[in-house]
């Protein structure tokens, strides 16, 4: 293949994945919004709207590493249109439900659904991009997440004031279904011949082996405090700004398009800068940026006015982004290409796991304090301190790059 031909495949490859993403996060975070007026229809108590938004990360959590495992046996692309194709049929089918039991169901049903699309990103973005480029690459993905965080609040309360909420979860999930569609004829993993496919094969590192990684723990510890923190605010935050700082809906999805927006420029740069100038330099900037957020945190929660709530979920959304970034980056650059899936698999799965226990428990402490976010001010912020440390104890890179059956010694 000629220069202008990877070129032009990992434009083409990029932009498949940041679509599909895109929607991917319009579909899980529109549940944030709608929980509002599901809430109100099914009469749902704190606690109750909390399974509901946990009920997604309980089986996106569970099928993480299995996705990963998957996309490194069968080919990411073909998994990642599999999941997408599963998980638009879910979205749409969240428009039916009837009562908590069938939105709990669905919601966990969905959450199988799209796991191994991280993973399978990841891989995918391994096969076609050097290491020096992972970065700014991973970043560019990682941004439809932002920009979905950012469309969702617009989005979804536009749609649920002037058709309901249900038409909401319809629509979304006809558009997956499409770019499903397009990801079939476009999206490819790389051609491999056959002494390439029998060499990855060989390579290929055993699960017992890649579990005795030090760094592989540090960074699900690391991905569970943050995740817990970035799901835990996305999914109350709206509540919060409606309930208690007293906003219509219309309002609180416009004052939230400014976190998102910020956060969306923050992951651009964070990208830059991991792939420049702070490589091997990750644990130290990312335990900085946990403890800023922590103060951020705080300092929203205890402000005097809706303005400066937005200002430092604004702050906390940037050097949240950051911790994000370097995070999902780690298994791209430290792990060899033969594990990246199940790795990424893994990372995730602590992340995941944090978005399963933050809504819930965020909803539980809630209730039991009378509407008082007070107790989950002090979680968050304990959650950032921990993700602080877990960083710290990132083993050095030369000692992790990467187990190969080759270099046993280098698994530990």
């Amino acid at each position: 293949m000629t220069r202008t031909a990877e070129e032009r495949q990992k434009f083409i490859v990029l932009s498949m994945l940041f679509v599909a993403w895109l929607i991917g996060n319009l579909d899980r975070m529109v549940i944030n919004v709608a929980i509002i007026p599901i809430a109100d229809e099914f009469s749902l108590d704190p606690t109750a709207q909390g399974l509901i938004l946990s009920s997604f990360f309980a089986g996106y959590a569970l099928m993480q590493i299995p996705g990963g495992w998957l996309a490194d046996k069968f080919g990411a692309a073909k998994v990642l249109t599999f999941s997408l194709f599963l998980w638009s049929i879910f979205t749409a089918l969240t428009g039916s439900a009837w009562s908590l039991v069938s939105l709990i169901i669905i919601r966990f049903l969905f959450g199988l659904g799209e796991a191994p699309f991280s993973p399978s990103s990841a891989v995918l973005i391994s096969e076609h991009f050097p290491k020096d480029q992972r970065g700014r690459a991973q970043s560019t993905l990682l941004s439809a997440s932002v920009i979905g965080k950012a469309i969702t609040p617009v989005l979804a309360s536009g749609i649920i004031v002037w058709l309901g909420w249900r038409s909401l979860f319809f629509a979304i999930g006809v558009a997956g279904l499409v770019v499903a569609v397009l990801c079939l004829f476009y999206l490819r993993s790389p051609v491999r011949d056959r002494a390439a496919a029998a060499n990855t094969s060989a390579n290929k590192v055993p699960l017992k082996t890649l579990l005795k990684m030090p760094l592989l723990w540090s960074l699900l510890v690391t991905s569970f405090g943050i995740y817990f923190v970035t799901w835990g605010m996305a999914s109350w935050m709206p509540t919060y700004l409606v309930k208690v700082r007293h906003l219509d809906l219309l309002s609180m999805g416009a004052l939230s398009t400014i976190p998102s927006i910020t956060s969306f420029l923050s992951m651009i740069a964070g990208g830059v800068l991991l792939d420049r100038w702070l490589a091997g330099k990750e644990k130290g900037f990312v335990a900085a940026c946990a403890l800023l957020t922590a103060v951020f945190i705080y300092l929203m929660f205890n402000a005097p006015s809706v303005g400066m709530v937005i200002l430092y979920e604004t702050l906390s959304g940037i050097t949240g982004t950051f911790i994000v970034i370097a995070v999902g980056l780690q298994p791209l650059k430290r792990f060899s290409q033969e594990v990246i899936g199940t790795a990424m698999g893994i990372v995730n799965f602590g992340g995941q796991a944090a978005g399963f226990v933050a809504p819930l428990l965020i909803g539980m402490t809630v209730k039991a304090f009378n509407g008082s976010y007070d107790v989950a001010l002090w979680i968050l912020v304990a959650l950032m301190v921990v993700c602080a440390i877990a960083a710290m104890t990132w083993p050095t890179e030369r000692k992790t790059t990467a187990a190969t059956p080759a270099s046993p010694t280098q698994a530990g």
